[in-house]
């Protein structure tokens, strides 16, 4: 049976950091396939300024050999949970599935089928302190 790792984030930022990186090569050094699922808002904001056809690119520049997918923010978290899910069931449905995350991450919302581990974080800035950063340089200008 394949081994599936589904990382799900926001990667708002220009491009991908050290932790990012370490997450995502931590996944596809334990999995046969690896799936990463985008969340996405329609809203284009501090929080969320990247577009998800440019984080798309972004993930895809770096890691051609990952399948990509994208999940919407909902009301709640069991019913984000079940969208999930289902997104995960329809891409692999006879595979070994792990969700797995690090800082920050979704997991501490996911309330449904499929395993969880944590991937300890390595020192790194976050994606908000980096959109801080680029957001006070824009406004210097």
């Amino acid at each position: 049976m394949k081994k599936v790792g589904v990382i799900v984030g926001r990667f708002q930022v220009p491009e991908l950091h050290a932790g990012h990186r370490y997450l995502i090569d931590t996944v596809i050094g334990l999995c046969d396939h690896v799936l990463v699922v985008l969340g996405h808002t329609e809203t284009i904001s501090g929080r969320n300024p990247f577009s998800k056809k440019a984080r798309y690119a972004m993930l895809k520049a770096s890691y051609p050999e990952i399948q990509l997918a994208a999940i919407n923010d909902e009301l709640s978290d069991e019913q984000w949970s079940e969208k999930l899910d289902r997104i995960i069931a329809k891409r692999f449905p006879d595979a070994d599935v792990t969700l797995y995350g690090s800082r920050d991450s979704f997991l501490a919302v996911y309330t449904r089928h499929f395993p969880t581990v944590h991937i300890p974080p390595i020192p790194a800035p976050s994606g908000t302190d980096i959109r801080k950063k680029l957001f006070a340089k824009k406004k210097r200008r």
